[in-house]
């Protein structure tokens, strides 16, 4: 197992352009076929019975039309916390007078 992770280790050393190019082409490879057959992003999956699920589900019980990134919400620039909508603007002017607020 020395000899073969010797002789590698020296390939790699002295052809390190072949080897540079290579890992090059394999990225390529990989990302076109990502792009030609992997699938879009999905973030709409469910696991029933964790506490993430069951938290949700209170949520979307109590307040269906008010969860942030929902697209039928009537304030769409609307913060849920401590079970009230706050605006955004709210909260920052909250932010900024109790010097919560770094601003750069």
């Amino acid at each position: 197992m020395n000899r073969l992770l010797e002789g590698l280790g020296g390939f790699a050393a002295r052809r390190h352009w072949v080897i540079l190019i290579g890992w090059v082409i394999i990225l390529g490879v990989v990302v076109g076929a990502s792009h030609l057959w992997g699938g879009s992003y999905v973030n709409n999956y469910t696991v029933p019975g964790s506490g993430s699920q069951d938290g949700l589900n209170v949520l979307n019980a109590s307040y269906p039309s008010q969860l942030i990134g929902s697209e039928d919400s009537p304030e769409p620039d609307a913060v849920l916390a401590m079970g009230k909508v706050w605006k955004r603007a709210d909260v920052l002017a909250w932010a900024r007078a109790h010097g919560r607020l770094v601003e750069g």
